[in-house]
């Protein structure tokens, strides 16, 4: 399998990141949805492959298996990945450019010989559209080679669990257009999904918080905190993975266009 790691089928990063996932796809005859995105389940991965969305600390939910997984963080320009046995981190690294340059040349320095994941998590945001993509293009290539799922997870996720002690955490970021991005933890656990705000509600929304963060440089938080593939891996003991959430940049999501979402 170690081979198949280092030759996947037109391995070219430098081309457009959806055209890769495609040309991948293709070679591996995987099933692709007509917007051009491998379907998370191809219908030539084992069953026992079959990803547990309930993925929890209960033994009964992890249904006795230990999970080999990629984790790819890229919605921030600091961008992370880390390859972990269950809660055991193996190898991990931090890319020195962009995940289309960076990534392969980064696995294959620190995994010369990695055995075939059981699961690659991305994280999805919201963040940098340009990082989340082409992370989701690398692990459709790499999980058409490994016939394995790829699944998303909020980066949000990530900050949440830098704060686990924290009543009520507004996470913001930066959504351009005049508004922004806010997602709410507590104590580490999401208690209300990514939603669009006008900017001019954001003094109003961090008024609410116990603890207000950003990923950007947002007037009135002066708090920074950024999401790692680490702080992914760790979130997955309490919060469990989504089955509804798509692979997709979550700003690009229909119910994430700016149609002004109630504050509370």
């Amino acid at each position: 399998m170690s081979a198949e790691f280092l030759s996947l089928p037109n391995l070219n990063f430098s081309t457009e990141p959806s055209t890769f996932a495609l040309s991948v796809a293709a070679d591996r005859n995987s099933t692709i949805d007509p917007t051009g995105n491998l379907f998370p389940f191809s219908p030539n991965w084992k069953r026992s492959q079959t990803p547990n969305f309930s993925f929890a600390p209960d033994p009964s939910s992890r249904q006795n298996y230990l999970m080999l997984r990629l984790i790819l963080e890229a919605s921030t320009p600091t961008v992370t990945w880390l390859w972990a046995h269950d809660q055991k981190v193996l190898h991990s690294g931090t890319l020195p450019g962009t995940v289309a340059s960076s990534l392969i040349p980064s696995l294959q320095k620190n995994l010369p010989t990695p055995s075939a994941a059981d699961q690659i998590l991305v994280g999805v945001g919201p963040g940098s559209f340009s990082g989340i993509r082409a992370a989701i293009a690398s692990a459709q290539g790499m999980a058409a080679s490994w016939s394995c799922p790829v699944l998303p997870i909020r980066s949000t996720h990530a900050i949440a669990q830098q704060f686990p002690e924290v009543a009520l955490l507004g996470i913001f970021s930066d959504a351009r257009r005049g508004d922004v991005f806010a997602t709410f933890y507590d104590h580490g656990k999401l208690s209300r999904p990514t939603s669009v705000h006008p900017s001019s509600h954001l003094p109003e929304l961090l008024s609410r918080c116990t603890l207000a963060v950003t990923s950007d440089a947002l007037p009135g938080i002066p708090k920074i905190a950024h999401p790692s593939a680490l702080h992914l891996l760790h979130s997955l003991l309490h919060q469990p993975l989504e089955a509804e959430l798509p692979l997709a940049a979550l700003h690009l999501r229909p119910a994430l266009a700016p149609a002004r979402s109630p504050l509370f």
